[in-house]
């Protein structure tokens, strides 16, 4: 198989003569779906980590009560919420973490309206002060 190699910006395209696709070898991009590809810029990597340090609170959190903040992976249904609460007495709600201002896509808020048509409670967090509101909330369902 030969391959074009062509420089563009932070990343290398080619084409694959097998497939006829252009495709990309990239170290400072972040691929999207569908053969979209965006720059990785370090406000992007902030963002995660800043959603990953709320994430890392709301565990302790919710450990320290007793319960669980468990990761929630469904594979082939994406944009679920991040987090599986379960706390005592059958208390359960799911959590979005995201870096703080920012806002659910469109799919999760779908998948978002979905659950609580089905009677779950589904939270966004994406400040650490919200913690202990979410916590008090679920602790409060009488459900």
């Amino acid at each position: 198989m030969e391959q074009d190699m062509e420089q563009e910006q932070d990343f290398s395209l080619y084409y694959d003569d097998d497939t006829r696709v252009k495709r990309a070898i990239y170290t400072h991009v972040v691929y999207i779906g569908k053969n979209l590809f965006l720059p990785f810029h370090c406000s992007i990597k902030k963002d995660m980590d800043r959603e990953k340090v709320i994430e890392e609170k709301l565990v302790r959190a919710v450990k320290k009560i007793g319960g669980l903040a468990l990761k929630f992976v469904s594979p082939g249904y994406d944009g679920m919420p991040d987090r599986l609460l379960l706390i005592a007495k059958g208390r359960v709600a799911f959590v979005e973490v995201k870096a703080k201002g920012k806002k659910p896509r469109p799919l999760q808020v779908a998948r978002h309206k979905k659950l609580r048509e089905l009677g779950f409670k589904v939270y966004v967090l994406d400040d650490e002060k919200q913690i202990e509101t979410i916590i008090q909330e679920v602790l409060k369902d009488d459900t």
